[in-house]
């Protein structure tokens, strides 16, 4: 069975992106015969080790190793003064974690990098530019693996690691939908992946996004809207599993905010200041 496998495409765009009105577009499928194969229960728990350890205390003699026996390639690169940890692996995706900047927990994860429309290129431009500790994007296409609704997945793994090393750790995924097949009038839908109504917490931020993003509608899941939502999402239940007390932002966009999200820099910091709890002027 041909299918379409995402290159490497995100460890190149840290080295490539230069200032901000660079233009990005989105990275080509490469067609080659690749199944995804869910990896065991002893790999699982060593990865959630080895992405904890680096998250909290950063890379030891020895990473490369241990990721390799788990079939990953690990390597750090420096950009701009920055290194990064990069952990990849055909079909299981692409982890940086930044090294010697805040430990803060805060990660954005792109499943649908390319089948959701500049998802993966929004995340990359989001987690260079912003605050933002690690992040990961998938690299198998979603007809053969949909990693926001795999169980048994590196993925999962990451995710609950991120739960697990942090006190009130931050996950931001951005998805795509077609507000016009799914005839809503709306360029937002805000969710914590959960099936109720948002927590006061959750609609502060669902305020200072309206405030931030002034131009753009924006409905709450589950208040004034009761479809995707992501209550589905395994990564976040693995991720409020492993921690109740962590923050998990499903941010739906039609391909319009997508677009602008592309291009400007102001909208892409916005998005990023609420999901921080910081005030905006």
């Amino acid at each position: 069975m041909t299918i379409k496998l995402f290159p490497f495409y995100v460890i190149f765009l840290l080295f490539f992106i230069g200032c901000s009105n660079h233009s990005i577009t989105s990275a080509q499928y490469d067609v080659v015969n690749v199944v995804y194969k869910k990896p065991t229960d002893e790999q699982l728990q060593k990865s959630i080790g080895l992405f904890s350890e680096i998250l909290t205390k950063g890379v030891r003699e020895g990473s490369d190793k241990d990721w390799a026996e788990l079939g990953f390639l690990f390597k750090i690169n420096r950009v701009n003064s920055i290194d990064y940890a990069v952990i990849s692996a055909e079909g299981h995706g692409i982890y940086q974690i930044k090294l010697n900047s805040k430990r803060n927990g805060m990660v954005l994860e792109a499943p649908h990098s390319n089948a959701d429309k500049y998802t993966g290129d929004i995340t990359t431009l989001m987690f260079k530019e912003g605050p933002w500790q690690a992040a990961a994007w998938n690299t198998l296409s979603r007809e053969a693996v949909d990693l926001a609704h795999e169980p048994v997945s590196f993925f999962n793994a990451f995710s609950i690691a991120v739960a697990q090393s942090f006190k009130e750790p931050r996950i931001m995924q951005p998805h795509g939908f077609n507000a016009k097949s799914h005839k809503i009038d709306a360029d937002i839908i805000f969710s914590a992946a959960k099936y109720r109504k948002l927590s006061p917490e959750y609609k502060s931020i669902s305020k200072c996004l309206r405030y931030g993003l002034p131009k753009y509608k924006i409905y709450d899941f589950n208040d004034e809207i009761d479809e995707l939502g992501g209550y589905t999402n395994e990564n976040a239940k693995a991720f409020y599993k492993a921690n109740p007390n962590g923050k998990f932002f499903h941010i739906e966009m039609d391909i319009a905010l997508r677009e602008a999200l592309l291009h400007q820099q102001d909208l892409r910091n916005a998005i990023t200041d609420c999901l921080q709890f910081k005030d905006r002027d």
